[in-house]
């Protein structure tokens, strides 16, 4: 049986998107090691402001930071070189 319809007043045990989705508004910073392509979680902010304060002061020789938001795009890039 592939499936069936359900009658109205059913309920469907389905997760609900709410439930799956992070919170929106936050803004995670990500380190990336040039030499071994590993990356590492530095942290997870609320706002844009404080998550390109904190790579301006976390800058090393040779590191690389990014800045991502809610829809895992870059927002920030920080490369020293």
């Amino acid at each position: 049986m592939l499936g069936r319809l359900l009658k109205s007043g059913e309920r469907a045990n389905l997760f609900s998107k709410v439930n799956l989705s992070e919170d929106v508004n936050k803004y995670k910073i990500i380190q990336r090691f040039p030499d071994s392509g590993e990356l590492k979680l530095i942290g997870t902010f609320l706002t844009y402001e404080t998550a390109v304060a904190t790579v301006d002061t976390l800058k090393s020789d040779g590191l690389y930071y990014y800045v991502y938001g809610d829809s895992n795009r870059i927002l920030y890039a920080s490369e020293e070189q």
